[in-house]
């Protein structure tokens, strides 16, 4: 059996995003995120060399499993908390 890696895992240290990605998803949806290295994986590992990252997204029982489902408002937050995260990022 060969071993492959496929993506060298990283921690992406608090900073600019992140902070700006906490305040957003406060103001949008009143909760207090917490940084954490817990939760999946993405495309991220392949580009943190070359822009700063943050994996954020849905949290959900059905994650990545037949049938995999969300709520419409839920989706729908999560698109406003991005292009919040965006507008802010690069103002």
């Amino acid at each position: 059996m060969v071993s492959r890696l496929s993506g060298e895992s990283f921690l992406t240290k608090p900073g600019h995003l992140s902070e700006i990605a906490k305040n957003v998803v406060s103001e949008i949806t009143g909760l207090n995120p917490v940084l954490s290295t817990t939760g999946g994986t993405s495309d991220a590992r392949f580009i943190k060399d070359y822009c700063s990252v943050i994996e954020f997204g849905l949290c959900n029982k059905t994650a990545h499993k037949v049938n995999e489902c969300a709520l419409i408002d839920e989706i729908n937050t999560l698109a406003e908390v991005y292009a919040q995260i965006l507008f802010q990022y690069f103002k």
